[in-house]
């Protein structure tokens, strides 16, 4: 009877588990080799990695030597500093809506989206883009409660529109 391909190679594997898991007579004999030592790139080659670091140092100690004298500078100071206070959304959006009888600031913040209502919504947003250029547009956003491309669609759809909420805030 002859066996197949098939037959053979599932012999041939039976055989080699049997070696793997069963070791009996015959023993295999392994030698660890050495490692090869293969040195980074950096130690092999000239590398300026730390090239930062160096003219850090050089810096630190040019500072020593150039700051390291004492002098006598007289420096003025004008005692007087005249600093506004940063008006909070709340005061600009109150600024604004005096402008406007019959509007609260609950109809701004609610959904409804009628003219009337858009209009001071998006007069609240210039204003308080204008005066507080410190503030991000998904914090105006969180404050009037709508998302953040509203509020740069409102600041952008007034931009050429003048100022009339500075002259409430003024009174």
């Amino acid at each position: 009877m002859q066996i197949g391909t098939y037959e053979a190679s599932l012999r041939d594997r039976a055989r080699e588990l049997k070696r793997k898991f069963y070791p009996g007579n015959h023993v295999t004999k392994r030698v660890a080799l050495p490692a090869p030592v293969v040195k980074p790139e950096w130690m092999t080659t000239h590398c300026r990695f730390d090239a930062h670091v160096l003219s850090f140092e050089r810096m630190l100690v040019f500072r020593k030597k150039v700051f390291s004298f004492s002098t006598s500078i007289e420096v003025q100071v004008n005692p007087i500093v005249t600093v506004e206070p940063k008006l909070s959304m709340q005061q600009i959006a109150r600024a604004v809506l005096s402008n406007y009888p019959g509007i609260t600031f609950d109809d701004i913040l609610s959904h409804r989206r009628t003219r009337d209502f858009v209009k001071v919504r998006h007069e609240i947003v210039r204003a308080i883009v204008k005066e507080r250029p410190d503030l991000s547009f998904p914090a105006i956003g969180r404050f009037m409660k709508r998302d953040h491309t509203s509020i740069l669609s409102a600041a952008g759809r007034l931009e050429k529109k003048p100022n009339t909420w500075r002259n409430a805030i003024s009174c």
